[in-house]
């Protein structure tokens, strides 16, 4: 079984890839694959390319065109940030959907799931996967298949605790190795990481 890794940097040029200012990214990257030839989508906001990534879709088809968008829960429009921890769910409550259009984690679900580690806000990574076919870990919460909140132990990389949700860690080294192991899944989207640091 192939499996995948998809490295993504949130707002960091190519230009910025320097082996004086990022030498662990540019050791990657001279053992990896690496495409040049790619662009953004327009807006370029950290939550619409995220679904864009998921999707393989521009924003207009996806459904996901900013970083907030003007919900209608019945009193009319309202602007709702796209980032916080609830809006997937307000999102699908308001439209009847998350996405208008499957994501990888989707199409991957009967082949060995996907799975997502991110540090940004809980809007960008949870549109990676906003249906819960693979795995999300998130600091503000993770889950699993069907949405099934996953409860990880808490450590130092946790972040800040929210009552809902267990802490989460965002795994690196041997943790994140073991997910690309036989029997897990088969695509990982490990990143919106800030690499200078």
């Amino acid at each position: 079984m192939r499996k995948a890794v998809l490295l993504v940097c949130d707002g960091l040029r190519a230009d910025m890839i320097r082996s004086e200012w990022t030498p662990n990214l540019c050791r990657l990257a001279g053992r990896s694959r690496t495409f040049s030839n790619h662009s953004t989508v327009f807006p370029s906001t950290t939550r619409t390319t995220s679904a864009s990534i998921a999707t393989g879709c521009r924003p207009g088809r996806h459904g996901l065109e900013g970083n907030a968008v003007a919900l209608d829960e019945g009193d009319g429009l309202i602007a709702v940030s796209a980032g916080s921890l609830e809006f997937r769910d307000r999102l699908e409550r308001a439209t009847g959907r998350t996405l208008a259009v499957p994501t990888l984690a989707e199409r991957l679900a009967g082949h060995g799931g996907g799975a997502v580690y991110s540090n940004v806000s809980a809007g960008a990574a949870y549109f990676h996967d906003p249906d819960g076919h693979g795995f999300v870990y998130h600091r503000q919460g993770s889950y699993g298949p069907s949405r099934r909140p996953k409860t990880v132990p808490p450590t130092p990389f946790s972040g800040n605790a929210n009552p809902t949700f267990p802490s989460t860690p965002i795994p690196s080294g041997r943790r994140a190795g073991r997910r690309l192991e036989p029997g897990r899944p088969r695509h990982s989207v490990v990143g919106r990481i800030r690499p200078w640091s």
